[in-house]
């Protein structure tokens, strides 16, 4: 949020707070357009405006949202990197004020201010592992198709003696480039975790003791594409196994709660 847009003029602050809020009327609109043109303000800011969507974003219960289809998204991540691509960034300048700064205008914009940067640091830290990660872009999907040395695995249930799978009826696959360190997992129907969520563990040339964590996702109950991301580079990858964990994984699993692996013995 941009506060440094937001002019001192107590009334263009109260039409702007309530246009965040219950909306403005059309002679209020009016007013406040006027405002903007006479302070040089050309649109007006929406600062408070996205504080209030932070605010209501933040609020959202998690049944309340759809996921995006992995078509969609891998289209518009694809859209996104050419256009980060092709933008070269430049130095970020840090202004010195000019004067002291309004203190009646702070005080007055301190409870917006605040409300954004805290939900704004709940939601990074609530959804840093927890956010189901994007479908990888059809770029990483075309080099693993043309790596010589992509690795195709079927997923099966993971059980043992002691241990019984708890999704018997996951399907899909992993691809995995061990020289280009990417991958992607595909799940035809991988339930949803009430209050869990999902964890990658590659298993390498170290041996299950020093299992990789390859990323924390979500079921989506029908077709999704989850990207793998080991947080270190694998030597050697044996196995690709999946656990269920409390909600944003864990560091070291005891493995007591099996999805699905997929392994080349």
């Amino acid at each position: 949020m941009n506060a440094s847009r937001i002019p001192s003029d107590e009334r263009v602050q109260d039409l702007l707070a309530e246009r965040a809020g219950a909306g403005l009327s059309p002679a209020e609109q009016a007013e406040l357009d006027g405002h903007c043109r006479r302070l040089g303000l050309r649109p007006p800011p929406d600062d408070l405006d996205l504080a209030a969507a932070s605010l209501e974003l933040a609020y959202l219960r998690r049944d309340d949202m759809v996921g995006m289809p992995p078509d969609v998204l891998a289209r518009l991540i694809a859209k996104g990197d050419a256009y980060c691509a092709a933008v070269r960034p430049g130095p970020i300048p840090f202004p010195t004020p000019a004067r002291a700064p309004d203190t009646a205008r702070t005080l007055k914009l301190f409870p917006w201010v605040a409300a954004a940067a805290i939900v704004i640091a709940s939601v990074a830290w609530l959804t840093r592992p927890a956010m189901t990660p994007a479908a990888p872009s059809p770029d990483i999907v075309a080099q693993l198709a043309s790596a010589s040395d992509a690795i195709t695995l079927p997923w099966s249930p993971w059980s043992d003696g002691e241990v019984t799978s708890e999704c018997p009826a996951a399907t899909g696959r992993v691809v995995w480039s061990e020289s280009l360190q990417r991958g992607y997992m595909i799940f035809d129907r991988l339930p949803p975790l009430p209050g869990a969520q999902y964890q990658l563990w590659i298993v390498d040339s170290r041996g299950m003791g020093q299992r990789i964590s390859g990323g924390v996702f979500d079921g989506a109950g029908g077709p999704q594409v989850v990207p793998i991301t080991p947080g270190i580079a694998v030597q050697g990858a044996a196995a690709f196994a999946v656990t269920i964990e409390a909600p944003g994984g864990t560091w070291v699993s005891d493995m007591s709660r099996r999805a699905v692996i997929a392994s080349k013995g």
